[in-house]
């Protein structure tokens, strides 16, 4: 457990605290006392990847031959592995990653107090190890752990939320890894009182967009929330989506078209009617796996990123007992937020301003419709269907009379 003198730390333990498939995590002490995680990428890992994406190249090949009549292929999804992979292997990116998202965060009033982030110890990392501050705390997978601390997992929910809504819309940098073991729950005593903050960990995998396309995204789920279609158009169109590919957006983003009556989040399914019209819009007779794939795949790479980390978000989101109003509602918020259409603040205000003032509008009808008017209606279908039954009984009584008599 002590290390040599040339060694930069005062302590390193020798058995891991946590290991995965790219490396392991060990605990140790700085020579200045600060306890820190030393991430140890596991030997022979090139070689290895190397293999794993040559097997990876030969059933692409084997399932396109396969599939060719319906000309399918993944070779984009191969693509992106093979990038992606190599990125999460340089232990320098991920040390860049971390220590932006954390500038970021400690400099966003909305976050800062919520959120917390490693502090990398830079001097000490390479390519292949990275140090960083060791933060404990309970891992959002550990429901039973979380019960007992009493922590608030609604309120962890939301924050969760909170801060990819802001990655998604407001930051353009997404961390595109998700799932519960990246993400921990740490308690602090801040003047008396109890704070429970949402620690984020393993910074290997970014999505960085550009301000262009970021804006459209942000645009897209404006226009989705707020049911334009000539909107979703132009800014899936700038995007790089082809024909009526657009229509599928909102189907595969928030589960419903743009037609429908649903209130946003309310409804779990869309309609048969509704993914009927989305297929004929498709000009496809099913909507099959290899079929599925090429329309995917016809995606922009990084629109493809986004939707898998807010297909994690979603997962997590509700498990912690959130629910996708919520989570829409805040996605809404941070997409109007994050719209920066012109240089003129003045302009961005009224944009934003008009934007809520729609929503709200919208709202507002599908609440009466379906709270007052639908209620309404039932009510009066139900009394005339009561009142044909009186008469249809009247008629039946005055008819059985004249028969006796």
């Amino acid at each position: 457990n002590s290390p040599n003198q040339s060694s930069p730390f005062l302590e390193l333990e020798q058995v891991p605290v946590g290991s995965a498939s790219l490396a392991q995590v060990h605990r140790g002490k700085l020579k200045d006392g600060q306890t820190v995680a030393i991430k140890v990428q596991h030997f022979g890992l090139e070689n290895i990847v190397k293999s794993d994406i040559v097997l990876v190249r030969f059933f692409d090949f084997l399932a396109s031959k396969i599939f060719a009549d319906d000309g399918f292929s993944l070779s984009w999804a191969v693509e992106e592995f093979e990038r992606n992979i190599k990125a999460e292997m340089d232990f320098t990116q991920e040390a860049y990653n971390c220590s932006k998202i954390r500038n970021l965060i400690m400099s966003d009033n909305r976050l800062c107090s919520k959120i917390e982030i490693p502090k990398i110890h830079t001097e000490f990392c390479t390519r292949k190890v990275i140090v960083m501050d060791f933060i404990s705390g309970i891992p959002l997978h550990d429901h039973a752990g979380m019960i007992s601390a009493g922590v608030d997992q609604k309120r962890i929910a939301s924050i969760f939320v909170e801060l990819f809504g802001t990655m998604f819309f407001d930051y353009g940098f997404i961390h595109c890894d998700p799932h519960p073991g990246n993400l921990l729950v740490s308690s602090q005593m801040v003047n008396g009182k109890r704070l429970d903050k949402l620690v984020v960990l393993d910074h290997g995998l970014y999505l960085h967009l550009d301000e262009a396309f970021r804006e459209h995204h942000c645009g897209i789920w404006r226009a989705m929330i707020i049911q334009d279609n000539c909107s979703l158009k132009y800014n899936a169109e700038q995007l790089g989506l082809k024909g009526n590919t657009w229509k599928l957006l909102p189907f595969v983003l928030i589960n419903r078209s743009t037609e429908t009556q649903s209130r946003l989040g309310k409804s779990s399914y869309m309609s048969p009617e509704e993914r009927k019209r989305i297929v004929k819009a498709l000009g496809v007779s099913d909507v099959s796996f290899s079929k599925a794939a090429n329309i995917v795949g016809e995606f922009p790479p990084e629109l493809v990123w986004i939707m898998r980390s807010m297909h994690m978000v979603k997962d997590l989101h509700e498990k912690l007992g959130g629910n996708r109003a919520e989570r829409f509602h805040i996605y809404a918020q941070h997409a109007n937020s994050g719209t920066r259409t012109s240089s003129w603040k003045f302009i961005n205000a009224c944009t934003k301003l008009h934007f809520f003032l729609s929503l709200w509008i919208m709202e507002l009808k599908l609440f009466l419709y379906f709270e007052w008017y639908v209620p309404i209606m039932k009510r009066e279908m139900l009394r005339r269907r009561k009142s044909r039954l009186s008469l249809s009984a009247l008629f039946r009584e005055n008819i059985e009379h004249k028969l006796i008599k």
